[in-house]
Parts: structure tokens; sequence; C-alpha cells
């Protein structure tokens, strides 16, 4: 595929009035043999839209656009590419560990992360800064053995304590990427505990993310998350039939002796 040709699908799909546009775009330009090195470098394209894109398509071949990790690296430090960039080197999995140093750096601003009055906001929006972290959160999970350097970032943002509902995902990202890097338990139970504890917690909530994160993490633990059985166990009563089928598969994989 010729440069002409890819810089037109790449503006096809920028200016794609529909996401089936953008999935044919995508699904093309996936399929072009060598394409990761061929789109290096139009991430420096003086088009943000452009660079976007590029980092789209590297998205969707994953381990295969692993020629492309130094440059997306570069790209942690742009704040309107961070995000998506972060998602591409999570895609490609330990190959792009040369990542983490950047990441944990992404982490760091979250934990220093000072909460803002949403009150007048009609649709408040997620902090960038919270919203970055929870994607590194994920991005780490894909690293293996080498992303154990970050648990202490990781920890601490499974630890944060504040009042926003944006940074409890961030939390329960942490919490899991602590247990898929190290297994270790503590920190995932402790803020699926929180969460449990919260007058305002309730499978009824199901669909609002934090409850099906909570419930899904406490699953992938299992046995060492016997401490909230009881809690589990009440939620059951008054759960719809969908959540109560969650809520049964977790409490089978961490209650193994009943």
């Amino acid at each position: 595929m010729t440069d002409k040709e890819i810089l037109k699908d790449l503006r096809k799909y920028a200016t794609a009035k529909s996401l089936a546009g953008q999935e044919r775009v995508l699904d093309r330009l996936a399929g072009v043999e060598g394409i990761a090195e061929q789109l290096i470098p139009y991430l420096d394209h003086d088009d943000p839209d452009i660079a976007y894109a590029s980092i789209m398509v590297l998205c969707r071949i994953g381990p295969s656009a692993a020629p492309a990790v130094g440059k997306l690296i570069e790209k942690i430090e742009d704040s309107t590419l961070r995000s998506v960039a972060v998602s591409a080197l999570a895609t490609i999995g330990p190959a792009a560990a040369p990542a983490i140093p950047s990441l944990i750096r992404v982490l760091k601003v979250a934990i220093k992360y000072k909460p803002v009055d949403h009150s007048a906001d009609p649709i408040p929006m997620p902090p960038v800064e919270i919203c970055d972290a929870t994607s590194a959160c994920s991005a780490l999970t894909a690293f293996g053995e080498a992303a154990k350097k970050a648990l202490p970032e990781l920890r601490r943002c499974a630890g944060l304590h504040i009042s926003e509902d944006f940074v409890g995902f961030l939390r329960l990202k942490a919490a899991s990427a602590v247990w898929d890097i190290s297994g270790e338990a503590e920190s995932a139970v402790q803020v699926a505990s929180d969460f449990l504890a919260n007058p305002d917690w309730s499978p009824i909530d199901f669909m609002d993310g934090e409850c099906e994160l909570t419930i899904d993490l406490l699953a992938k633990i299992g046995p060492p998350a016997a401490s909230v059985i009881p809690v589990l166990q009440r939620a059951m009563s008054n759960a719809p039939e969908t959540v109560k089928t969650r809520l049964a598969e977790a409490l089978a994989k961490i209650d193994v002796q009943k």
C-alpha cells in the first residue's frame, strides 16, 4: 500500500460519519502487511486526527504493532493522544514493556490528583488524570513480570480515598492490576470491601460499572476473597436475575468449600 493510499484512508477514518465507516477503514489498513512500520511517520503528523487514526490502526493489529513501541511511548507525553497510545501499548503486550516507566509517571500524576468541584457541571466529565491512570493500569497487566516495578504506584492508586465517583474505577483497576501482576489479594479485597461497605452499593446498580468490576474482581481472586462472602450472599436477595447469576458465579469461585 502506498503512502498516498494510507494517508487517504487515515483521512477517511478521521472524517467518517459513522462507527461502521471507521471500522471499515481500520479493517482495511490492519490487513496490510508491514503496516506498523508504514504508520510510524504518521504518528508525528501535523494533523492530530491523522495521528489518532494511525494509533487506532495500531490498536487493531496488537502484537504486530511492536515496531511502533518507541514512538507510542513518546505519545504518552501528548495529552491529546495519551489514552489511545496507552491502549495501543496494552494490545501489543510484553513487547511494549519499555513503556512501563512512562506509565508509572502517569500513575504518579493521578496519585497527586486534587478533587475539583463538579457541582456546577450539568454532566461532569471524568478528570483526564484519572482516565489516563485507569488506562495505564490496564496496560501494565499486559506486560507480565516486568510490570512488578509499577506495584508501589498501583498500590497507592488502589488506596486512594477521594470522594469522587470517577476515582472508583481507578481504584478497582489498580487493585485488579496488583492481583494480576503479583497475585497479592490484599489490595483488591480491601478495595472491594470498601465498595461493598458503602451504603449506596447495590447489585441493582450493576450496570453502573463499579458494581460489575467489583464482582468480577472478587470472582477472579477466588478463595482469598472469602471475607466478602456474607455481603455477596446478602446482595443475592435483591439483585436482578442477570446479576444474581454473576453473583452466584463469583460466590462459587470464592467459596470453594461449599
